[in-house]
């Protein structure tokens, strides 16, 4: 479990690393000003939708497990920029730096390891469908896609070493964003 639970971790900061730092799906950004607006709680609801559409294209029967939303810093000098004026204690959607970006870090279990595949073919056909793109694909093992809305995207990796348990791991991440009260 504590190499199931390294690996997850590890998939999530790679995906969260390259949704601030990948030039491929948007325009370069040459300073935190030029980041889109955007309130944390609006980006967690794309998110969610986006999660639906995912579970959608893996197939019935299929649910996210220890589904969560997250915020994280992400930027030039996103460590210091505070964002005033809010009680982080009452508003679960109130993010305390700016930028930020959020993601969806989850796992959907499946009945047998041949299901990973074809679940990964599914997701892919699903959502290539509606408008979204293939960033890179690894035939059975791993697919990254790209949203219609600029920057943000979906991973999936298949994970085969929870023992009697297989796995196919979901994050689905926004860009690098700005909290419309940031200074």
């Amino acid at each position: 479990m504590k190499v199931r639970m390294r690996s997850l971790v590890a998939a999530a900061l790679l995906t969260a690393l390259t949704a601030c730092s990948s030039e491929e799906e948007r325009p370069a950004v040459t300073t935190n000003r030029d980041l889109p607006l955007a309130y944390p709680k609006d980006v967690a609801t794309l998110l969610s939708r986006f999660g639906s559409d995912v579970l959608l294209g893996l197939g019935a029967g299929l649910r996210f497990k220890n589904e969560n939303v997250r915020p994280s810093p992400c930027g030039d000098g996103a460590s210091v920029k505070q964002v005033p004026g809010r009680n982080a204690g009452l508003d679960s959607w109130w993010v305390d730096h700016s930028p930020y970006s959020e993601a969806i870090d989850t796992y959907v279990v499946l009945p047998s390891l041949l299901r990973i595949a074809p679940g990964l073919v599914r997701v892919r056909d699903a959502l290539t469908g509606s408008g979204w793109r293939v960033v890179e694909e690894h035939a059975g093992s791993s697919l990254r896609l790209a949203a219609p809305q600029d920057g943000y995207t979906a991973t999936f990796e298949a994970i085969t070493s929870v023992p009697g348990s297989p796995r196919i791991g979901v994050t689905i991440s926004s860009p690098c964003l700005r909290h419309p009260d940031a200074r």
